[in-house]
């Protein structure tokens, strides 16, 4: 297209060319190929589809799908838990971001059918967005959803796929109420690791430091008694917004609050979970102070483990109705 087009008039409806004099996709204009052009009107309130080419929406998948996704390669499925504004969605859109720099912590990119899914994610904390600090939409309330990555260990290896649940955390706080909630939430069963994130932010305030404690014990614990696991899970236990902690008075003390909930959970629910892990995290950071992505190459070569088989759970022996029969044998 030739540079001396003048109109201020985009195909991509998300483009604020007309505003910013700018094309969203990062393009010289004359080189844009919906520049110049009217959006093409939808028929029937459904976009038109191409003839002969089925093509991925790219929108987060349900859980139905995820069968499908597993039998095709080995896949890794992680649930990512905790109260609303506890930073899933920063952490899935940090995540994403990192890949776009290239290989994060030995994986490298190699496709994912969520990329519109990731996009939208991202678009609030990046500048085109036109945003004074960066922002993450919350997840909607409603069936979880799947974010997908496919992702190469090596040049040459087998791909690997990765699942990520998303849900509202008020769902998960729900079941704090009713442990029989649990079924509602069949990503954790189906799940290779759980993560459960704790706030920094609210670890460093004063009056809401216990609460945000009580409600994550009591998450794990009512997600246990709902039958929620399957025993052969990880678990990895991540503080997020660590950047927060620079330069705070509590700092010591909320790191140390940390520790401690980490080794109460270990001593918990260490029959729960195969391993239990602890991270800190600095997925998207407000400023350029901290590192974007601090430890999130970490809790990714967590995530990208292999799992193994549930352990056999043996049966209880039972005890002789005869007092002599109960008594130890003897030594020597």
């Amino acid at each position: 297209m030739s540079a001396a087009v003048s109109v201020t008039i985009c195909a991509n409806p998300t483009c604020r060319v007309a505003e910013t004099g700018k094309c969203v996709e990062g393009l010289a204009l004359e080189q844009c190929s919906h520049y110049g052009r009217a959006p093409t009107p939808k028929a029937g309130g459904e976009a038109k589809r191409a003839e002969g080419i089925a093509l991925s929406p790219g929108e987060r998948l349900t859980l139905e799908r995820a069968p499908e996704i597993m039998r095709a390669r080995e896949t890794r499925v992680v649930a990512v838990i905790g109260p609303r504004d506890a930073g899933k969605t920063s952490l899935i859109a940090g995540l994403f971001g990192l890949f776009l720099d290239g290989p994060v912590g030995g994986w490298a990119f190699a496709g994912g059918g969520t990329l519109r899914a990731f996009e939208i994610a991202c678009h609030d904390a990046r500048a085109v967005s036109k945003r004074q600090a960066p922002h993450f939409e919350r997840t909607p309330r409603g069936p979880a959803g799947l974010y997908q990555l496919t992702l190469s260990p090596r040049p040459g290896a087998p791909l690997v796929d990765l699942l990520i649940a998303d849900r509202a955390g008020e769902e998960y706080l729900e079941v704090t109420d009713d442990a029989t909630a649990s079924k509602d939430l069949p990503e954790l069963p189906r799940a290779d690791v759980i993560t459960l994130l704790v706030d920094g932010k609210r670890l460093l305030d004063v009056g809401a430091r216990h609460n945000l404690q009580g409600d994550l014990a009591l998450m794990l614990q009512a997600i246990h008694d709902g039958d929620a696991l399957a025993g052969r899970q990880r678990l990895a236990v991540a503080l997020t917004k660590h950047d927060e902690f620079d330069g705070s008075p509590h700092r010591e003390r909320a790191e140390r609050d940390f520790d401690e909930f980490v080794a109460k959970t270990r001593s918990q629910f260490s029959s729960s979970f195969s391993v239990i892990e602890s991270f800190s995290l600095v997925a998207s950071p407000d400023t350029d102070a901290a590192r974007r992505g601090s430890g999130v190459a970490e809790l990714l070569g967590y995530w990208m483990r292999p799992t193994g088989p549930a352990p056999v759970k043996m049966p209880a022996r039972l005890a002789p109705s005869r007092a002599f029969g109960r008594l130890p044998p003897s030594v020597g």
